[in-house]
């Protein structure tokens, strides 16, 4: 009997020990996991309770002294230590003690005096406190609360184990650490890199690329854009992985407006932080972009050369930087890293601004080495430095070079239209949605006006109830006898009553044909052959109201002929005239297609527009159109971006290379 209850002793003992291993294994385990902080103090502290059958427990993190935080806990609550002030102070010190000497101890309930040199323990519970030890010192306590009534053995076991879960907790913590500290490395790896990409071009679009496709890195996120500044309005400059864009698309100009209201407000734009509290001039173009972009996360921050005078003012904005991520949240190094980024890219993107506004920088930057190199030399070098500069004049105004006006422009087809709404309504039906080619006449949209529509029954109403009447009094006239002078009379009567009644159904009838014009009109059809080239047509008007003059759609045809829609600016136009007046109106044009970079087209400009007209961006310019009759596009695209040169014949390269420099000291220094 005895040797029975050893072995079952011995079996369950073996069995605890089992337990505890496995307790002990999961811990580490779950260290080893990267799990966040508080998830593994939690977890780590419910299996130690239910290991030692502890009634409840916590874990303090120490800041210095008489700083300890709580950082997780289990019927803390149930100690009636929070209810308490000299029991809460009671309970700090003896928290401190045993960081002061980390050492474990075993605190008996309500000890009345000192324990072992701690002070007392304010609970009715059995204490058993563990240090979290690391090589500067203590970083935090493992508190279990135990009912009273075990053996010292059983407690001693306790605290083992409690020891042995706190060398894990420390382990983890010093991983952690460790971890922190490679992520911060890293991170500064990266913004290292991204000052030094930044700062290394001043050539302006060059940094908008560098800010956008580093800042993504450095950022952490899906897309980010640079806009810069033009007065009031602000033009998109750089997307973070497209190396081109369409500054016509909804998104582009969703962005900029967006950019701009956030600009002219100097706040930065947190969304969705900020959702609840936006004023409407920024709530509503935010909305708009929102309904184009999948950004769950956005931030638009005001970019600037510097971050303020001593006094606290702002200096103004020149552009702003939007950072989008399509999911997830923002935390606060989220917010940290975009303004860190937004504040060296102001600077960046000023420098690159005032290098470009330098007239020919380019051009004289060899000639201040040339300057730098006389500097360090003798007589020798100073007499040849003064004959390569007289040689290099001379070239200027000797050798000639072909001399081009730069003018953008788009690609479209000759045939083009822009349907507009003939009158204000609904559009009702769409039959050109889905069709490839239509020709001319094919129904494109029909409207429905409810007014109309009111009209016609109305109208209707009316002509059946003159009808009516028009039948019942030729049937009475007709039955009417004429043998007596009443029976005259009366036949008299409806005859004047059925010829009012002719003319009424008369004036009816054409109130009917002049509605049933008025909905004709409203049966809008195609002027041309061709295709709608409008995106999305059954999205954008599908039972949508339009007003009259309206542009429903575009139609074109891609299969005539095509041409080249020039926008020559307006401070080159004069070159433009003085070489058609020398050598004709029919100039030579070479161009490249954006979706064709590596081949150069040349034709004739056909006509230049009489007038000047204004560019998206306010800026004076004046349309030129090129047909091309003679060059094989491909597969064009209407809208397809295209850089062209227009030539101007031969002029001295000294001219073809300063001119610009030379106009704007005419205009803005002899004049």
């Amino acid at each position: 009997m005895i040797g029975d209850l050893s072995q079952s002793e011995t079996q369950a003992a073996q069995e605890t020990w089992q337990q505890i291993d496995r307790l002990v294994e999961e811990i580490a385990e779950l260290s080893r996991s990267g799990c966040p902080d508080r998830e593994f103090y939690e977890q780590s502290l419910n299996r130690l309770l239910h290991a030692v059958a502890g009634f409840g427990g916590a874990i303090w993190k120490y800041h210095g002294p008489a700083q300890v935080d709580l950082r997780c806990q289990v019927n803390l609550a149930a100690a009636g230590i929070a209810e308490d002030p000299g029991a809460q102070r009671q309970h700090g010190q003896l928290l401190d003690a045993v960081l002061t000497t980390g050492e474990s101890r075993i605190v008996p309930p309500q000890a009345g005096a000192l324990v072992e040199g701690l002070p007392q323990n304010p609970t009715d519970f059995l204490l058993l406190l563990v240090p979290l030890k690391a090589e500067g010192g203590c970083t935090g306590v493992i508190e279990v609360f135990q009912r009273p009534g075990a053996s010292p053995a059983v407690q001693q076991g306790y605290l083992g184990l409690l020891e042995t879960v706190g060398e894990i907790v420390a382990d983890y913590e010093r991983y952690e650490e460790l971890r922190a500290l490679r992520s911060r490395n890293v991170l500064w790896g990266r913004f290292e890199r991204f000052t030094q990409q930044i700062h290394s071009d001043l050539d302006l679009k060059r940094t908008g690329y560098a800010i956008a496709n580093e800042g993504r890195n450095l950022i952490e996120c899906d897309r980010v854009s640079v806009i810069i500044s033009h007065g009031t309005a602000c033009r998109l400059l750089a997307v973070s992985g497209v190396e081109s864009f369409d500054r016509r698309a909804n998104l582009v100009r969703h962005l900029q407006q967006l950019a701009a209201a956030v600009v002219t407000g100097g706040s930065p734009l947190w969304y969705p932080a900020d959702a609840d509290q936006l004023a409407p001039q920024i709530a509503d173009p935010l909305r708009e972009y929102l309904e184009e972009s999948p950004a769950q996360v956005l931030a638009v921050v005001p970019l600037r050369p510097n971050p303020g005078s001593e006094e606290g003012e702002l200096p103004p904005s020149i552009g702003a930087l939007v950072v989008e991520r399509f999911a997830g949240v923002a935390d606060d190094d989220f917010y940290r890293r975009v303004l860190s980024a937004a504040e060296h890219s102001g600077l960046a993107i000023e420098n690159a601004q005032e290098y470009e506004a330098t007239p020919f920088l380019s051009v004289l930057a060899p000639l201040r080495r040339i300057r730098r190199s006389l500097k360090r030399s003798g007589i020798t070098r100073l007499i040849a430095g003064i004959g390569l500069a007289v040689a290099i004049v001379l070239g200027l105004v000797v050798v000639p070079a072909d001399f081009s006006v730069e003018a953008p422009g788009e690609l479209l087809p000759s045939v083009q239209r822009d349907i507009f709404a003939p009158n204000d309504g609904v559009v009702s039906e769409l039959p050109v949605a889905g069709k490839n080619r239509i020709r001319t006449g094919d129904v494109l949209a029909v409207l429905r006006q409810p007014k109309l529509d009111l009209e016609f029954r109305r109208l209707l109403g009316e002509m059946q109830t003159a009808t009516k009447r028009l039948s019942a009094v030729q049937a009475v006239r007709v039955d009417n006898r004429r043998s007596t002078a009443d029976s005259a009379e009366d036949y008299r009567r409806l005859t004047a009553e059925e010829e009012e009644l002719k003319a009424l159904l008369q004036s009816l009838e054409q109130q009917h044909q002049i509605l049933v014009d008025q909905q004709a009109e409203l049966t809008v059809r195609s002027p041309v052959d061709g295709e709608v080239i409008t995106w999305n047509i059954e999205r954008l008007l599908d039972a949508r109201p339009v007003s009259r003059g309206q542009i429903l759609m575009t139609v074109a045809d891609p299969a005539g002929p095509w041409m080249l829609e020039l926008q020559i600016p307006d401070d080159e136009m004069g070159h433009v005239l003085d070489a058609q007046a020398e050598f004709g109106d029919n100039l030579e044009v070479s161009f490249v297609l954006a979706s064709q970079p590596g081949l150069v087209h040349r034709e004739r400009l056909d006509s230049v527009s009489a007038a000047t007209d204004l560019t998206p961006d306010d800026l004076p310019m004046v349309l030129a159109h090129v047909n091309l009759d003679r060059v094989p596009i491909g597969r064009p695209k209407s809208g397809m971006t295209v850089n062209a040169r227009i030539h101007c014949g031969r002029r001295s390269i000294g001219y073809v290379w300063l001119h610009d420099l030379l106009e704007a000291i005419q205009s803005h220094i002899l004049f």
